[in-house]
C-alpha cells in the first residue's frame, strides 16, 4: 500500500478507536484500530463484499495506551443516578 495511505491510517486511529468503542464496545489498541480502518477502506474499495467474513485480530488492548483518547466520564449524582 502507498505510504500516504498508511500515513492516513495513523492520523485516523484516534477516531477509529472512538468509533469501535462506541459502536462495538471494544477498546482496541492503536494498531488494532489501524487494521479495522484498513478493512473498512478495503471494503469501500471493493476488495470484499457484503456477506463475506473478515477476521480481524487485535492482540493489544486500548487500556495500554491511556493517551490514545480522552474520555470525560459521567459523574453519579447524589441520588446514585447517571445524568442522561
Amino acid at each position: 500500500m502507498p505510504y500516504s495511505y498508511l500515513s492516513h491510517l495513523r492520523c485516523s486511529k484516534t477516531g477509529e478507536i472512538r468509533q469501535l468503542a462506541s459502536q462495538e464496545g471494544s477498546f482496541v489498541c492503536p494498531e488494532g484500530a489501524a487494521a479495522f480502518a484498513a478493512a473498512r477502506q478495503l471494503r469501500e474499495a471493493g476488495w470484499s463484499r457484503e456477506g463475506e467474513r473478515v477476521v480481524m485480530l487485535n492482540t493489544g488492548a486500548g487500556i495500554k495506551y491511556p493517551d490514545a483518547i480522552t474520555v470525560q466520564p459521567q459523574r453519579l449524582r447524589r441520588d446514585g443516578r447517571i445524568q442522561a
